[in-house]
């Protein structure tokens, strides 16, 4: 007599979670709905090991989940249970997530921002003269609304577009062109008032 399968959930025998899958690929949102009650707490439960915050770990999940629908018809139970499977995608998105989290915010850092602005505007040779910029830069980038900060990191240090930063923020273009504009003017002014010498005062814009 052949042994029972192993048990995947505690309440879902294996052979069960192979069937929901099948019903899955076949559109069935029922069945979609039975998998993710069936698997939510164990893949949320590595999702939270692997991401930063509670919001990231449930993205992270519906992300799979989301891949899980659009690939049940490639689940092929000899390379694998369903939660292996399952979780596998969980653990790749997850992943995925916690390395855009980690650039998108290291591009918000005011030392990373401070430290290109200044490179930007004073002469590399004036070591005196970069530090006092960048204390008063950094000064300033401390106070900008983190609104102002994340438009500008994303505009000028991750290279997008205004409408790409409008986008990725979910606001409006006009907000975002406003936000970028008053966070430059508050830091470039800091800069205009550190800084002497015909380099910088003739890259400035006319009043």
């Amino acid at each position: 007599m052949s042994s029972s399968p192993q048990p995947e959930h505690p309440d879902q025998p294996a052979t069960d979670l192979i069937r929901l899958v099948a019903r899955v690929g076949d559109g069935d949102e029922t069945a979609f709905v039975q998998l993710f009650d069936a698997l939510h707490g164990r893949c949320l439960g590595l999702a939270r090991r692997l991401s930063t915050d509670e919001e990231t770990a449930e993205e992270a999940v519906l992300d799979a989940f989301h891949q899980l629908w659009s690939e049940a018809r490639r689940y092929r139970p000899a390379r694998g249970s369903v939660a292996a499977w399952v979780l596998t995608m969980v653990r790749s998105r997850a992943l995925d997530r916690r390395r855009r989290d980690h650039r998108w915010r290291s591009r918000c850092d005011v030392q990373e921002m401070t430290e290109q602005l200044v490179d930007q505007a004073t002469d590399p040779a004036g070591e005196a003269q970069r530090n006092d910029a960048a204390h008063q830069i950094r000064a300033a980038a401390a106070e900008l609304p983190r609104g102002q900060r994340e438009a500008i990191a994303a505009a000028f240090y991750a290279g997008m577009t205004h409408t790409e930063v409008a986008e990725h923020l979910g606001l409006p273009i006009g907000t975002v062109k406003t936000r970028i504009r008053s966070g430059m003017q508050t830091l470039r002014g800091v800069l205009d008032a550190s800084q002497t010498g015909p380099s910088y005062e003739e890259g400035r814009d006319p009043r």
